[in-house]
């Protein structure tokens, strides 16, 4: 965005209590900049800039934190940790720490799937993605809880709940405004609705949400590298083609360590070079779900051993490590490489979209289907793959299909010739093979 796009009037749809708009946009974007965009190469049709390779450098002059902000989702019900090394330039005396929360999805009696359901006025110029594959995420808004402090000072400044929440479109009264919590609309029940609202950040045994503690560290010297660090896949072959074990042993530290930063990518890291060791993605945990890799601090010499995932098959991988201390200061990474594995086929028993369609996984037609796929799957590779890839993505589609009469319908009509195929298949080979009910 410049000015000029500003003055014209650049614009894009959105809904507010069922009535279509195009918003006006402002010079300061409403999402955190991306560090992973670069300009297209190759192919017939590329419309990119060449500004677009300066992406990354401009996100972070703006925001030196973005791989903090752009990280894997942390993993919920574990209590986390973010450390924050104060610039020498900051001047001792009162100041607040802001964090916002947000979660799709979060459905309460006044934000709902019903309420505020996928966007579809036709007035403005919704994409036929956001109309026909999107689910209604719109639940509550964000969550805002802060916590006043003073810098000079050490100690420990806590609270109890949020402060207010924000709108459900990006916008209110003002442009800073945020909407109080007592007037209910955000659920406020730790034991019937736990998660959800102002539970996002969960009560702690000593009924405070967030806490911030300010100190100061002396001088000293940073953590060693991690030692014997390697990384393999999994022995679990149904994932060695995505996870991997990561295993080091702690080095020796002025203070002790904190945690460890994970970095898993494709561009090459070398041991103690930090730029090579940002310019890579966060590790993430190997759970299906992207969720954050936590790795706290143990004893020096102790050796650690924990699964990290977010990976493809067949294809070699850099994992840098490095260690930071309780005052924030990073030590030197260690490097090494992972190849993934093929992936390893099993056999499955779900039809998950089918099913959704005809009701049952009982109906003759997921029947037949069922068995073309186990045949086709053991004979073509491909196919094997995009059955993979369907097993993935299957229980979400079907979960939007069943909610339908009229996606059921439609996806009735668009198997029909498949199914047909199908029973004509069974029923040949059933009656060239005496015996066969």
């Amino acid at each position: 965005m410049t000015q000029a796009d500003v003055d014209a009037g650049y614009s894009e749809p959105a809904e507010l209590m069922g009535q279509g708009l195009m918003r006006a946009l402002e010079l300061t974007s409403l999402y955190p900049p991306r560090r992973d965009v670069t300009k297209c190469t190759g192919g017939n049709v590329c419309y990119d800039g060449n500004d677009v390779n300066s992406f990354a450098q401009n996100a972070l002059a703006v925001m030196p934190e973005l791989d903090a902000v752009t990280m894997a989702t942390p993993a919920g019900d574990t209590p986390q940790s973010v450390m924050f090394v104060i610039p020498e330039d900051w001047a001792d005396g009162d100041y607040v720490a802001w964090m916002e929360v947000s979660k799709e999805g979060d459905y309460n009696a006044t934000f709902n799937d019903q309420t505020f359901p996928t966007p579809r006025t036709p007035s403005v110029a919704w994409d036929g993605w956001a109309t026909d594959y999107g689910y209604p995420y719109r639940g509550q808004p964000s969550v805002v809880y802060q916590v006043p402090f003073s810098l000079g000072e050490d100690r420990v400044a806590t609270t109890p709940g949020p402060v207010g929440y924000g709108d459900i479109a990006g916008w209110g009264p003002t442009a800073a405004a945020l909407n109080p919590m007592g007037d209910a609309a955000i659920t406020d029940d730790p034991v019937n609705a736990p998660g959800s609202g102002a539970d996002r950040l969960r009560v702690q045994a000593d009924q405070t949400r967030l806490r911030l503690q300010t100190g100061s560290c002396p001088v000293h010297a940073a953590p060693g590298a991690p030692s014997q660090l390697t990384a393999v896949p999994t022995a679990n072959t149904r994932h060695s083609h995505e996870w991997g074990t990561l295993h080091f042993v702690e080095p020796a530290a002025d203070k002790p360590i904190s945690h460890y930063e994970v970095r898993v990518g494709l561009k090459a890291m070398t041991d103690g070079d930090e730029a090579s060791f940002l310019q890579n993605p966060p590790g993430v945990s190997a759970t299906i779900d992207p969720v954050a890799l936590k790795i706290d601090g143990v004893m020096s010499g102790s050796a650690v051993d924990v699964p990290f995932g977010g990976m493809v098959p067949l294809t070699r991988f850099y994992v840098g490590v490095r260690a930071v201390d309780v005052c924030g200061v990073a030590g030197p990474d260690a490097v090494t490489t992972v190849t993934t594995t093929k992936i390893n086929f099993t056999k499955l028993s779900g039809c998950f979209v089918a099913t959704a369609a005809y009701g049952t996984a009982l109906e003759p037609e997921v029947q037949a289907l069922r068995v073309a796929r186990d045949a086709l799957r053991a004979r073509s590779t491909t196919f094997a793959t995009a059955t993979d890839l369907y097993y993935r993505a299957g229980p979400v589609a079907a979960g939007l299909v069943e909610r339908s009469d009229t996606a059921r319908a439609v996806v009735r009509r668009l198997l029909a010739p498949v199914v047909a195929v199908s029973q004509a298949a069974l029923a040949a080979g059933r009656s060239a093979t005496p015996g066969v009910p």
